[in-house]
């Protein structure tokens, strides 16, 4: 492997990061626009499933895509080290996001 698996871990880490941020910013905007009535609660219900649902795939694809690629060429500890710096690196931009929202 020619990048090291924490540098992408942490590539990976950013692109969740990144995705998350756009979508929140996008809800937000559209809530803005689209102002009150909020939604029937079923419609409200598929939206949020759906949105989910997409999200969950998005981010996988994000976190699991290049080691799937490295586990089917048999470089399975190199793959499982991605995703482990992946993880890491997921948990301490949760960390700062937590400490920057409460001021510390």
């Amino acid at each position: 492997m020619k990048h090291k698996s924490w540098k992408i871990g942490a590539a990976e880490a950013a692109g969740v990061a990144l995705y998350i941020a756009t979508f929140a910013f996008v809800v937000e905007k559209f809530r803005f626009f689209a102002g009150e009535p909020d939604p029937a609660p079923m419609a409200a219900m598929m939206i949020f499933l759906l949105a989910f649902s997409t999200s969950a795939l998005i981010c996988g694809l994000i976190i699991f895509g290049y080691p799937f690629s490295l586990f089917m060429d048999g470089k399975k500890q190199e793959a499982a080290g991605v995703v482990v710096w992946s993880a890491v690196f997921l948990a301490a931009i949760s960390l700062i996001y937590v400490f920057a929202i409460i001021g510390i």
